[in-house]
């Protein structure tokens, strides 16, 4: 059980914590539904935000433990200087023009 809730925390740290909050926001809601006996259309009033909580809960603990088993695949290989240096000069053309071309039209624009 240690090594699947290390897995779950490993895999997402911030998706682990909502699901931890989620958990205690069940108890709370359930220990609020034993005191409160108000319902709605013959439904406790406090059942559907537990059942909220619940699948919250499930989908974020289970989702954080499956990203904990992936492998973490290793970087790509950067390329030469000479081709980074290329790809941030279009980089730089591309955001100009479009840009520029904003610019042109609001002006234009009455």
């Amino acid at each position: 059980m240690r090594t699947v809730i290390a897995t779950a925390r490993r895999g997402h740290a911030g998706l682990f914590g909502f699901a931890v909050v989620m958990a205690a926001a069940t108890v709370v809601l359930a220990v609020v539904a034993l005191f409160d006996q108000r319902t709605l259309l013959d439904a406790p009033l406090w059942l559907k935000p537990i059942k909220f909580t619940v699948s919250f809960t499930l989908y974020g603990a289970t989702l954080a433990w499956m990203l904990g088993q992936l492998r973490v695949p290793a970087p790509p290989p950067r390329p030469p200087r000479r081709e980074r240096r290329c790809h941030d000069r279009q980089g730089f053309l591309i955001m100009a023009t479009s840009f520029s071309t904003h610019r042109w039209g609001a002006a234009a624009a009455p």
